[in-house]
Formats: C-alpha cells, structure tokens, sequence
C-alpha cells in the first residue's frame, strides 16, 4: 500500500536534490547520521533517531530531477533494509520546486506509521529551507528514556543533541600561519558539523574553508 504526499518547497530543484540527499543538508531536518553513496548502486545508511536507522540503495539518480532508493528498518524482521521503495521526483513549479513522495511496498498498518513519519519530517524539510529547522523533538526523545537505549543508541542520542550545538567550527592556534585540523577533527566535523570551517590566522585574520578545502592540508603545529 503506497504513501503519497507532495509539497512545495521554495528553492530552485538542484537546491531542493541536494537537501533531500547531501549528509550535512540531510542532518538539517531528517537524520542524526548519514552515510550515502550517491549513485545507483550505492547504498545508504540514515539514523532518523537514536536506536533506528533506515538503509538501502539508491537504483536511480537524476541530480536535480529525481532519486529513487530502498528502504527499510535495520533489526526489522518486517520492514528490513531494501524491503520497500521511496521515490522521490522534483517539478519545478510557481514558487520553488514540488517535491513528490512516493513510499511503495508498505502494508496499511507500516503505511500508517510511514505517512506520519514522512509528513513530520517533509514539514521539517520546508523549515530547512531557510537553513536549519531546528531541534528535533523525535530525534531528542529517546534520550529521555535511558532503559530503552543500547550504548551504540545513547552515542547517537548524544550526537543528537550534539548536533545543536556543533554549528560552526574555528581552529586557532596563535600563530600567523593557518593550522589545518588533524585527520580525526576533520572526520567529526564532516560527519556532524556544518561545511564551512573558519582558520585563524593570528588573532584577527581568518579563512572561511570547507571541507573539500581542508583534505589536502596535513596536520601542523604553526
């Protein structure tokens, strides 16, 4: 039994593919955690809360136009990973892009529970528009109820809280010459915070850098 929703969300479809589909675009209205190998034949691993994560791999890719993927609930002996398919196409239209959301393979009671899912977070995808949509009551719940939670859930329900918090990064150090962040800074950064990195140099001076900029450095100390 399908699930069907479609909203309008104010940005143009390439702005639109890759907040449905970029890890730190994701992080801002959906997951605690991304993994994604954005191809078809790659696959995914999002942590929607603490204690479930969803995984699958993407069958079709069109940046911009549409994505296609399966789904499922990993420890779910009825919905495991790859059991359904969500297929997500992008319409450009008066005032932004219609997003269309398609959720196949459900029986009517996981359909129940996926249409209030889905229609929670594509409410919290229109308020990322704007950049962030803020903490997520779902995704901080679990961390309220400590019997319930296994260590690897309590990690992630710390990282969920985290996440409100890890919204910029700067890396000081004193010296006039820009110091890069090691290896392991960069990785929590990439994983958990936003893209842009600010590099001190001195006590005023700064670069704005992203990741992308950082990965060629080797780590230094002045």
């Amino acid at each position: 039994m399908p699930f069907e929703k479609s909203v309008l969300v104010p940005l143009s479809a390439d702005e639109t593919f890759t907040l449905i589909t970029e890890p730190d675009r994701l992080r801002r209205w959906q997951v605690v955690t991304a993994r994604v190998d954005l191809r078809a034949g790659g696959d995914y691993r999002w942590t929607i809360i603490p204690g479930h994560s969803v995984a699958g791999t993407f069958t079709e890719v069109e940046p911009g136009r549409r994505v296609v993927f399966s789904w499922g609930w990993e420890g779910s002996a009825d919905l495991p990973p790859g059991a359904s398919t969500v297929i997500i196409t992008l319409e450009p239209a008066a005032g932004g892009t219609m997003v269309h959301l398609t959720h196949e393979g459900l029986t009517g009671e996981q359909e129940a529970s996926h249409a209030a899912g889905w229609t929670h977070y594509l409410g919290r995808l229109l308020a990322a528009t704007a950049g962030d949509a803020g903490p997520d009551e779902w995704a901080a719940k679990p961390a309220l109820d400590p019997p319930g939670l296994d260590p690897l859930s309590s990690a992630e329900a710390t990282l969920a809280i985290c996440q409100l918090v890890l919204r910029a990064v700067a890396v000081v150090n004193g010296n006039e010459v820009p110091c890069s962040p090691c290896g392991a800074c960069r990785q929590v950064i990439a994983e958990f915070g936003e893209n842009t990195v600010v590099v001190f140099k001195g006590q005023k001076e700064y670069l704005e850098m992203s990741i992308a900029d950082l990965l060629p450095e080797s780590f230094r100390l002045s």
